[in-house]
């Protein structure tokens, strides 16, 4: 997850999930629990925008992925994967997507960023990959 100050929100990539457990033992008095899982899966994966006075959901976008490395930046943007190997910058305040770059994989871990001879880069690992990206103003290149 990531938490950016200037907006107020806590950033996650959260995934909704189901499974049903059946009954084994019908011993009236068990010595334990005994259960079989069976079925299942996933409902929704999404990235949400949450508000961290409130609780409430300020936003939520419908992604391919649950969990995953988001970065938010002091220029009002948040950094993550959608599930379909894009890496996405997406606006801070409404994730509204604004940029995207299909990789060779989906990336593997949260992105970074880092300022070099006066310019922002945003590196994000995919595969056996590493991207690198430049930022200006609020346009990534």
């Amino acid at each position: 997850p990531s938490f950016s100050p200037d907006t107020g929100l806590f950033y996650v990539g959260t995934s909704q999930n189901f499974t049903i457990f059946y009954l084994t033992d019908t011993d009236p008095h068990p010595e334990g629990y005994g259960a079989a899982e069976r079925g299942g899966g996933s409902l929704v994966t999404e990235l949400r925008a949450i508000d961290y006075k409130t609780g409430n959901i300020v936003w939520k976008r419908k992604t391919g992925v649950g969990a995953q490395g988001l970065l938010s930046t002091a220029g009002g943007l948040l950094f993550g994967r959608d599930g379909y190997s894009n890496f996405v910058a997406y606006d801070a305040k409404t994730g509204e997507p604004l940029w995207h770059s299909g990789l060779l994989a989906n990336p593997t871990n949260g992105p970074i960023t880092y300022m070099l001879d006066g310019r922002q880069f945003v590196v994000v690992g995919a595969g056996e990959n590493l991207y690198s990206f430049v930022l200006q103003g609020n346009n990534v290149k």
